[in-house]
């Protein structure tokens, strides 16, 4: 609701250009919903791109070097294919950790600088980036965001609202149904 809203606003700070794209992470519990919320946001999109961080890699969240016969040549990657639109990256703790610190430049600065193969040019990626993973093991509620995520602070910091979503238990409801049973989708 609001907070992909928020997303998908950006803004101006007393005439300043600021980044304009906000990032959004929704830490959840399995069950609560966060895949098939980074589905509804990719179609509300106009220009989306909706991919997992399992099996992925820098190049494939940046771009690659191709050889087209005698030439190379430069293969969008996932940030840049969303460039003015939103990159919906589901299972984000799963992307290897030397792959991520490629996503660091591209969420803060909006571009990507590249050094392949001969070719040095900056690429445009000015996306939001809609992130949702699960917790590392039961999600504690005394333990920082990094430690219950096995996500390094610098990139934690370059998402401008975290959500977290817990699966609870609840014994009395308060929509007076009987019985214990999930909760699913209850905010922390």
């Amino acid at each position: 609701g609001q907070a992909g809203a928020l997303s998908r606003a950006g803004g101006r700070l007393n005439s300043q250009p600021v980044r304009a794209q906000s990032h959004l992470l929704i830490v959840g519990d399995p069950g609560t919903g966060k895949s098939q919320f980074l589905r509804f946001a990719a179609k509300l999109s106009a220009r989306s791109v909706l991919t997992t961080g399992v099996g992925t890699t820098s190049a494939g969240l940046t771009c690659s070097a191709v050889r087209d016969g005698g030439e190379w040549t430069l293969e969008a990657g996932a940030l840049v294919l969303a460039d003015r639109g939103v990159c919906c990256i589901d299972e984000f703790s799963s992307i290897r950790e030397a792959d991520r610190a490629t996503i660091h430049e591209a969420m803060e600065q909006q571009t990507l600088s590249v050094a392949k193969a001969g070719l040095v040019c900056k690429l445009n990626a000015r996306c939001s980036v809609i992130a949702v993973t699960n917790p590392k093991g039961v999600y504690d509620p005394s333990e920082d965001i990094s430690v219950n995520t096995a996500i390094a602070s610098p990139l934690l910091s370059r998402f401008d609202v975290v959500l977290v979503l817990l699966d609870t238990s609840n014994k009395a409801r308060p929509w007076g149904g009987r019985g214990g049973g999930g909760g699913a989708g209850q905010w922390a």
